[in-house]
């Protein structure tokens, strides 16, 4: 007996887009970034919620759901990004605008560097 395919609203190709897009880019791989153990701990009024906040030197609320402990970082991505080292500014460094003339985007100033 064979396994018949399921309807779908799109069709498969509709999906596959993205691989021609994504031609030479960088790796990628995502880091399995969950805890390793996790307990729940119950108090029994406000003050002793309060006393293990300053225990673990992590503030704690009524609303919180859950902590990291040591407490963690948060790291913000959202303003880096992969540029082609090529088109970095020999004055500054810096990364060069897409224009006519090459434009460092630090100084703002035309810079010598090849495109």
């Amino acid at each position: 007996m064979s396994k018949k395919e399921e309807p779908t609203l799109f069709n498969k190709d509709e999906f596959s887009f993205w691989k021609k897009e994504w031609k030479d880019m960088p790796e990628f791989e995502m880091e399995d970034l969950t805890s390793e153990f996790k307990i729940i701990v119950h108090f029994e009024n406000r003050e002793n919620m309060q006393e293990f906040s300053k225990l673990i030197s992590q503030e704690i609320h009524s609303t919180t759901k859950s902590i990291w402990y040591p407490e963690l970082k948060v790291s913000r991505f959202m303003n880096k990004r992969y540029i082609d080292e090529k088109k970095l500014s020999e004055c500054c460094g810096s990364e060069i605008l897409p224009y006519e003339t090459p434009v460092c985007s630090s100084c703002k100033d035309h810079c010598d560097t090849e495109e």
